[in-house]
């Protein structure tokens, strides 16, 4: 038997010794990432340090996400923001104080010019336009509140969607 399998690898050709470099090829992977869960807190004096995820403000905490992070919002008094990145998740870190976007003197209080965002249990208020202005496509707004909006332009009121398709909106109050 051992005779039969020396055979099989046996070639045809003369024997002689032929040396070669052997390479390891390695195929390059698909860039692989952790998602991250950024912290918006309004009151705490440490956010913004250098290396940390908790940021003083929503904007400063959209502009350095990516796609797929969500953003979690202390209860606390904000600035209004504008997301314009793909497939992010802005919420509340607690239900029982809900953060809130106050856009006095702002055309709008939360702007979302981007696809696939969610964005839960915020209250905007004081806003000359919309309180929630959306211009983006498969979004889904959840248990949000905007009051007092309209200060200059009473037809826009809370929520205001324009060339906007598929979105979802949940239990928000207007």
């Amino acid at each position: 038997m051992p005779g039969t399998l020396r055979n099989l690898f046996r070639s045809s050709a003369p024997s002689r010794k032929v040396w070669s470099r052997r390479r390891l090829f390695v195929e390059p992977m698909e860039a692989r990432r952790l998602l991250a869960v950024f912290t918006v807190d309004a009151n705490d004096p440490t956010a913004n340090e250098p290396g940390d995820k908790l940021f003083a403000q929503i904007q400063e905490a959209v502009d350095i996400a990516e796609s797929g992070d969500k953003i979690k919002v202390n209860g606390g008094v904000y600035e209004p923001f504008t997301v314009s990145k793909d497939n992010l998740t802005i919420r509340a870190a607690s239900e029982e104080s809900p953060p809130v976007i106050d856009a006095s003197g702002a055309e709008a209080g939360i702007t979302i010019d981007a696809d696939g965002v969610t964005l839960r249990d915020l209250t905007v208020e004081n806003a000359d336009g919309s309180g929630v202005y959306v211009s983006g496509n498969s979004n889904t707004l959840a248990d949000n509140t905007a009051r007092n909006n309209g200060l200059a332009d009473p037809t826009a009121g809370g929520f205001s969607l324009v060339d906007a398709d598929d979105n979802t909106l949940i239990g928000n109050v207007a």
